[in-house]
């Protein structure tokens, strides 16, 4: 199996950092600008998503519902202008024994008013596959020939909800899948998936 040094270092356990805050140092003898390896500052790392807001897209943006406070990516619409969104919860299987689930999307449509622009909410869990079906259905209805781009803040379950998802609307399994791991940062770039 071929992979980047990146993913050869993460699949051997080393903790590798992705996005440098600016208050954090530079490895010793990077000159400034230069971050080092596997390392990507938060303005690089918005350089490479800001082309979506001049391109038709359907934006998938992925909230963590045990933490939606700090997974709602609040400047989202900066990144993906006009385009619309659909808001997906995950980690629905974390949610306490007891929870509505209808009651927890409403909740997050009406947090959602703050980012404008959300066509619709669904809840899923990659674990379990509750909700799956359902939020495949509403990417594919909403698509319209447009491409899809999945967003949401470190580890919120991008690359989990992925591979959980193509199955369900690809019949045909792509070359490379995305990481999961627990270390924040695994999958830090735009994947094509065809």
């Amino acid at each position: 199996e071929t992979l980047c040094d990146r993913c050869r270092r993460l699949s051997s356990g080393e903790i590798l950092p992705a996005v440098v805050e600016g208050r954090l140092k530079r490895p010793s003898g990077a000159a400034v600008g230069e971050e080092g390896r596997g390392i990507t500052t938060p303005e690089a790392l918005r350089g490479v998503l800001l082309p979506l807001r001049e391109r038709p897209a359907l934006i998938a943006l992925l909230v963590d519902l045990t933490d939606v406070a700090g997974t709602l990516l609040p400047r989202v619409r900066e990144l993906v202008g006009g385009n619309p969104i659909l808001l997906i919860g995950t980690k629905l299987d974390l949610l306490p024994r007891g929870t509505e689930p209808e009651r927890v999307a409403d909740w997050l449509r009406g947090a959602a008013r703050k980012i404008g622009g959300v066509v619709d909410v669904h809840l899923v869990s990659s674990k379990s596959g509750d909700g799956l079906q359902a939020a495949a259905r509403a990417l594919l209805a909403e698509r319209r020939g447009r491409d899809l781009f999945l967003l949401g803040a470190a580890n919120v379950g991008k690359s989990a909800f992925l591979q959980s998802l193509l199955p369900l609307v690809s019949p045909a399994t792509p070359r490379h899948l995305p990481l999961s791991a627990s270390t924040p940062g695994t999958t830090l770039s735009l994947l094509p998936i065809d």
